[in-house]
């Protein structure tokens, strides 16, 4: 067993998910404060927001984990979805120009 099914094995579904959404919510908030970092509307230096940025994404990837270890847990699933939302985001991506303009049909 290794640490992460441990602590799911401890907290179970609901804790767990309930883990996730607190940290997921508090990632937004370090992208928000990041954003605005930025582009210089907030007291807070760049690097203190990347930092925050940082522990907070570090945070949802540990929640993530430990949720990876529930029986209901579908890695293949999870690659399959990943694998066509990559597929559809470069498809969009080619739909546009350098300036973000779409491009004319050829």
């Amino acid at each position: 067993m290794n640490d992460l099914q441990d602590i799911y094995e401890h907290d179970g579904d609901m804790d767990t998910l309930l883990g996730l959404a607190e940290e997921c919510s508090e990632l937004s908030a370090a992208a928000l404060k990041l954003m605005r970092a930025i582009e210089g509307k907030t007291p807070k230096s760049q690097n203190i927001c990347i930092i925050e940025f940082l522990e907070e994404f570090a945070d949802v990837e540990c929640m993530m984990a430990t949720i990876a270890n529930a029986k209901w847990f579908d890695d293949n699933r999870v690659e399959d979805v990943y694998k066509t939302k990559v597929a559809r985001w470069r498809w969009r991506l080619k739909q546009f120009d350098k300036t973000g303009t779409m491009k004319e049909d050829e």
